[in-house]
């Protein structure tokens, strides 16, 4: 029995190296692809509204005048908290093209993944086809040659996660921790609720900062990455989240982007509901319908011990998803704002491959899933919908021979 077990376990491993080198290959020729549009256009060639309109005049104020002086941009957007313009100001006093600046997080995002998916359980060499799905999804390719920013939130999301998987009882650990946690916060708004979430889960762990020594290392760079352009906010203008409404702090009046969310959308437009679904399957394919089986992974298995990691992931999903509900998002621009669903997307993913790594059909998700990112890739007459059939299909056939191999 023994030797059957280890030889199904070589199988596994080398049909996952054949997939993850496909993915890895992929992966080399993307960034060459946008690679060399990134260094053969200029941002206001692809003329994309938000890095034009406030991600590249706060990154241009940061070079010119520090991070404490924001520019007075329209709406009072200058305000935002700007780590990742902080990052992009980088670029441009080394006088590299701006067009490079997600291209550059999309490496980071690929090697983070890979880290993380290791950390929770993923076997080798599969967590780089979970790279692979993270970083080819057609909310995150469509970011990379604009200069937003949510790429970066969702690489220090993942460095957070990653850090709860390697705890280490030491004052580095908790400088580690307080660097991640504080970019988290400092990247956007949004940040708050995520860092929110991850204080919760990470408690176990914060009664350790009760030492002095501990506790400064999180501090000092939780404070200098995150809360210091809130602080900012507050000493300029009275409201750390300005331009946004906080209570009867001062707000810019024109600012009305907190008057609608995706919560507010499924509520009260017209076909909300699927306009949403519609955006998930458009952007996430097969990876959208997950959200709707989390809940029932939570409370299907009753074996704490053997699916602790798939429940905990599971919930980390759900309440990101609900986070994502409440962010500010006009209805027309839904298939846009799906890209705040990184957080939840990246927590699903894993949670779906943990799961079919326990349940052993790991080889027909790293199938679908690479079959899912090539289609998407080709963009040739862009068909979600027929993609997604095909791809359930697939599922089902290899499921099917995976049965009648092991069992008629």
């Amino acid at each position: 029995m023994g030797k059957i077990d280890t030889r199904l376990s070589q199988t596994l491993e080398e049909r996952g190296k054949v997939i993850s080198a496909i993915c890895i290959f992929i992966f080399i020729f993307v960034f060459i692809y946008f690679f060399y549009h990134a260094v053969t256009t200029t941002p206001e060639l692809i003329n994309e509204s938000d890095s034009l309109d406030y991600h590249i005049p706060i990154a241009q104020s940061i070079e010119e005048n520090g991070l404490f002086s924001p520019p007075k941009l329209n709406l009072g957007l200058g305000y935002y908290p700007a780590v990742g313009e902080s990052i992009l100001s980088l670029f441009m006093r080394l006088e590299i093209p701006l067009n490079i600046f997600n291209l550059f997080s999309l490496c980071i995002l690929f090697y983070i993944s890979s880290k993380l998916s290791l950390a929770w359980g993923v076997k080798k060499p599969f967590n780089y086809i979970f790279a692979f799905v993270i970083t080819t999804a057609n909310s995150v390719l469509r970011l990379v040659l604009a200069q937003t920013i949510d790429i970066w939130l969702a690489i220090f999301f993942a460095w957070s996660l990653y850090l709860y998987k390697n705890f280490k009882n030491t004052s580095f650990y908790f400088f580690t921790l307080g660097s991640a946690l504080g970019m988290l916060l400092g990247v956007k708004y949004s940040g708050i609720f995520y860092v929110t979430l991850l204080l919760i889960i990470f408690g176990k762990y914060l009664s350790n900062l009760r030492e002095p020594r501990k506790l400064v290392a999180f501090i000092v760079p939780f404070l200098l990455f995150g809360l210091s352009w809130y602080i900012r906010n507050y000493l300029l203008v009275g409201n750390p989240i300005y331009p946004g409404r906080l209570l009867d702090l001062p707000h810019d009046a024109q600012f009305t982007l907190q008057d609608d969310n995706p919560f507010r959308t499924l509520l009260f437009v017209k076909s909300g509901y699927i306009n949403l679904f519609q955006s998930l399957i458009s952007e996430y394919l097969f990876w959208g319908l997950t959200f709707l089986f989390l809940p029932a992974v939570i409370f299907y298995h009753k074996e704490k011990a053997k699916f602790g990691n798939i429940k905990l992931l599971s919930l980390i999903s759900i309440l990101s998803f609900v986070i994502f509900l409440f962010l500010p998002s006009r209805p027309q621009n839904i298939v846009s704002d799906i890209r705040y669903l990184f957080p939840s997307f990246m927590t699903a993913v894993l949670t779906f491959f943990l799961l079919s790594q326990k349940k052993g059909f790991l080889i027909e998700l790293s199938v679908v899933a690479l079959l899912g990112s090539v289609a998407t890739l080709s963009q040739f007459d862009y068909r979600p919908k027929i993609i997604i059939l095909w791809l359930i299909g697939v599922f089902i056939y290899s499921l099917f021979v995976k049965l009648k191999r092991n069992y008629i």
